[in-house]
């Protein structure tokens, strides 16, 4: 089942200790050759363009990334760039076990990184399996003493947490590439510049975060809220940036670059950092209040409110200011109301995919139950909400004289309308907003097979609550993270706030529950 991964590029990780050594020693001996841009200093010649560690690696999800990749290639500076294949590299079916294993045999890894890559490549979505062995197949060739770019752009949609592309080819979680990167720590420690052209990716928590997956890195350009989009305005910032960062750049300075890109749509977002002048952006310094803004999410979720605009509005604010709150405090709990409010800003594009990915099990689910069958693309956020309540009703009062095998499949759409009622971004992935395409709609319909029941009185997954902590939770079948619960004892009424104690966050909101004196289900 899709899920939003913990940014965390430590995590489910083998040791690597001796192979960080590799990369130690490599950056010493890198350290001790004067480069060639060194060596123009000392002479007092300019340097005359990008030199060979300028070398840049592009990875562009949208089509329309061919713009930003000429704009590039124009500066002379040397460009690989990693191209979708769907899921196959060199004639290896990455999307089967059998073609996985074959092609990191070919790498030739140790042991312990081979399970890791193993393991990486297994996790990842079917479309973003060959970037992540055209990457690893380039920094392998550091340990062979192979020159590897030493400049990264990244470029695609994004929500902070993954990248994807608006054309059903394929998406990456971000921390897959910091996974990658610990692999081959020492192509990681050659990496001294990174741009990554996507909304929601340039607050301070992402510093932190890129400096631990790439110990070198030297600058850092990205955006908060908005960027600039690959089709118009993306390429006028990468060759600024391009410029920016040839030779030994340390130091970038907005006030300057913006007077550069004067003009271009999107430079207020930029967000930069260098090693000689830190962190900046025009991020304001007012705090947000995070229950004002679930309280604006929360509307739309329960269809009291549409959006008209996906680019303007309450909705839209709310979310940039949860991505800040979220971005400046790296509080991973806001995960799921921004997962939410993105789904929300584009419910119209997600009622399609939902309608295309499910209409028929639902409307099999409507004729067991004798209702009337519902065209979720048609219908709004509140007349699926009452059409669901209507199915929920009659599947409890229907359920004592229902067969097994009518049972079983009912028991499915339940719990695929319970996610949908609650937009639960561990199941609709932010691609859903996108035009799915026939992959990525098979990949719909294995993960409904995967379903399973509710647990009766379970908080939905990704969602938080008042009170204390509640380790992970495993029942057979789901995997709840962490959440934040009500003390025990506690008895609740029926919720108001959805991201709280939202109304539809238990499977039967109407009742009153008092809390387990002890935490078993």
């Amino acid at each position: 089942m899709p899920s939003i991964a913990a940014l965390h590029p430590s995590q489910n990780l083998p040791p690597q200790t001796a192979i960080r050594s590799q990369a130690v020693q490599t950056t010493q001996k890198s350290q001790a050759i004067q480069s060639p841009q060194d060596q123009l200093k000392l002479s007092g010649k300019a340097a005359p363009g990008p030199l060979p560690r300028d070398g840049i690696l592009f990875l562009g999800m949208n089509p329309q990334s061919s713009n930003e990749l000429k704009a590039l290639r124009a500066s002379h500076a040397p460009v690989r760039e990693l191209k979708s294949e769907n899921g196959k590299i060199e004639g290896f079916d990455l999307n089967q076990a059998p073609g996985r294993a074959a092609f990191i045999a070919a790498l030739e890894l140790s042991p312990e990184r081979a399970q890791a890559f193993s393991q990486l490549l297994e996790q990842a979505q079917a479309e973003g399996r060959d970037e992540l062995a055209q990457l690893a197949k380039i920094w392998k060739g550091s340990e062979l003493g192979q020159k590897i770019p030493g400049r990264v752009v990244i470029s695609g949609h994004s929500n902070g947490l993954k990248i994807w592309s608006e054309a059903g080819r394929g998406s990456l979680q971000l921390s897959e590439i910091a996974h990658l990167a610990k692999i081959f720590p020492a192509a990681a420690a050659e990496i001294e510049d990174l741009h990554i052209s996507a909304c929601n990716t340039g607050y301070r928590s992402n510093i932190a975060y890129w400096q631990d997956v790439f110990p070198n890195l030297k600058t850092f350009w990205a955006y908060t809220h908005t960027a600039p989009s690959s089709a118009y305005a993306s390429p006028a910032h990468l060759r600024a940036w391009e410029k920016a960062t040839r030779g030994p750049a340390e130091n970038l300075n907005r006030k300057s670059l913006q007077k550069i890109l004067s003009g271009a749509v999107r430079s207020e977002n930029l967000a930069l950092w260098s090693k000689q002048s830190d962190y900046q952006s025009s991020l304001s310094t007012q705090a947000h209040n995070r229950d004002d803004l679930m309280l604006v999410v929360n509307r739309y979720l329960q269809g009291e409110e549409a959006v008209a605009n996906p680019q303007t509005g309450p909705l839209k604010l709310a979310y940039d200011q949860l991505q800040s709150l979220r971005g400046e405090t790296g509080d991973s709990s806001l995960d799921a109301p921004i997962g939410q409010a993105l789904l929300l800003r584009f419910y119209p594009s997600l009622s399609q995919n939902f309608n295309a990915a499910y209409q028929t099990q639902l409307s099999e689910a409507a004729a067991l139950l004798q209702l009337p069958p519902a065209d979720f693309s048609q219908i709004s956020r509140k007349e699926s909400l009452l059409w669901i309540e209507r199915f929920q009703t009659a599947f409890r009062e229907q359920k004592p004289s229902l067969e097994a095998e009518s049972l079983a499949k009912l028991e499915k759409v339940n719990t695929l309308l319970s996610y949908w009622k609650n937009l639960n971004p561990d199941y609709f992935a932010p691609e859903w907003i996108e035009t799915l395409s026939s992959a990525q709609l098979a990949q719909a319909q294995a993960d409904f097979e995967a379903l399973h029941p509710l647990p009766q009185w379970i908080f939905m997954p990704g969602l938080g609550f008042p009170g204390g902590n509640l380790a992970p939770l495993t029942f057979p079948g789901l995997e709840y993270p962490a959440a934040t619960v009500p003390a025990l004892g506690t008895e609740l009424e029926r919720p108001t706030l959805n991201f709280t104690l939202g109304q539809g966050n238990l499977l039967n909101p109407q009742q009153s529950l008092q809390w387990p004196a002890a935490a078993g289900f």
